[in-house]
């Protein structure tokens, strides 16, 4: 994970924002490193390829807590890019079916890597594709600087 802080800042506002319980799923040893910046924050240590980076299997882990305790998943901050990490994203988002998701940062970065990725399936509720027609443009974010545009999540 080259960003720890990264998943630690996205917890926080969520927590802030009301979610209530905010559990944070990641690879073992970043949960170790990060597990007393935050009181109010819990943690779920995931498999690991190597130290630091989410094992692709690990989507199982998170897979059978769905349903049970989870209400929401935010996906990407802090995940970084290795081998299987975007197969990893996209077996979250196939198994949160019914569970409002918010894809950002490293998690994009893995679907935009990813071939046919805006192929209409069974996306999580509330989660819909950067962009008005669905699609990422991944140079243009390079180019900028900046995102070229934001994911969408409807309020209830």
């Amino acid at each position: 994970m080259r960003y720890p802080g990264a998943v630690v800042l996205a917890a926080r506002a969520a927590a802030r924002s009301g979610a209530g319980v905010v559990t944070i799923a990641s690879a073992r040893s970043v949960v170790e490193a990060i597990a007393g910046n935050d009181p109010n924050l819990t943690f779920f240590p995931l498999a690991e390829a190597q130290p630091g980076i989410v094992a692709t299997a690990s989507a199982a882990q998170i897979t059978t807590a769905l349903g049970e305790k989870v209400k929401a998943l935010l996906v990407g901050p802090g995940l970084s890019h290795a081998v299987g990490t975007d197969e990893f994203v996209a077996a979250i988002l196939r198994n949160a079916r019914g569970t409002p998701t918010v894809v950002d940062a490293d998690g994009l970065n893995a679907l935009a890597r990813t071939e046919d990725w805006t192929r209409p399936r069974d996306w999580p509720a509330g989660w819909f594709p950067p962009g008005a027609d669905g699609s990422r443009s991944p140079s243009a974010t390079r180019a900028s600087g900046a995102r070229s545009s934001r994911s969408r999540v409807p309020r209830p």
